[in-house]
């Protein structure tokens, strides 16, 4: 009888051989029902809410003004409080170009149109009545102005005194307080006033 062979010695372990060959090429599924879902585009949401906010800040309704259609409303503001309400507008998130295409319209057509330039330029002003000539204040007179009836404000204790100060014309939009120039004897020296206004004082 022959004797029994002995069992083959063990080879050395491959250590790139995988123990279970069925789980060679196996991959995680993803889940169809997560990857295939269109979620909602936040991004959109939010340009259209933010776009209706500032749309919101710069109506002015169906308010008209008298003189608005011949650009003859009479102004009663200086240009630093103009200048004021342009910034507390700006700091909102509404952009120069924005508020732009919106003073352009209280503008009638054919006397121009307020530019972001006019816009920056005027913003640069420094003084109370610097820019009085300039398209941007008289159109932000007038958007401003157009804003308060809409939303039922009352006029101020200094709105109220410059109409008193100024009368019918309102404030001077055509000569111009930083470029114009005055002649004064030499005991005489020019100042504007709280209202705008430029009164001759001696000394």
């Amino acid at each position: 009888m022959p004797a029994a062979s002995a069992p083959a010695p063990l080879g050395d372990r491959d250590p790139n051989k995988l123990s279970n060959p069925t789980q060679q090429g196996t991959k995680r599924k993803s889940n169809s029902a997560t990857s295939g879902e269109q979620r909602p585009n936040k991004t959109a949401k939010h340009t259209k809410s933010k776009k209706a906010d500032i749309d919101a800040l710069l109506d002015t309704g169906d308010v008209t003004l008298p003189g608005e259609d011949t650009g003859s409303v009479p102004v009663y503001d200086t240009c630093g409080e103009i200048r004021r309400k342009i910034r507390a507008l700006l700091a909102k998130g509404v952009s120069q170009a924005a508020l732009s295409r919106t003073l352009s319209k209280m503008v009638p057509g054919g006397q121009g149109q307020v530019s972001s330039r006019n816009i920056g330029t005027f913003m640069k002003q420094k003084h109370l009545m610097d820019g009085n000539t300039s398209p941007a204040f008289y159109a932000g007179y007038v958007f401003f102005e157009k804003q308060r009836i809409k939303n039922g404000k009352p006029k101020t204790k200094t709105r109220q005194e410059m109409e008193e100060v100024h009368g019918k014309t309102g404030v001077d939009l055509d000569w111009s307080f930083k470029g114009g120039s005055l002649t004064l004897f030499r005991n005489e020296r020019a100042h504007v006033d709280k209202f705008g206004r430029i009164q001759i004082i001696k000394h």
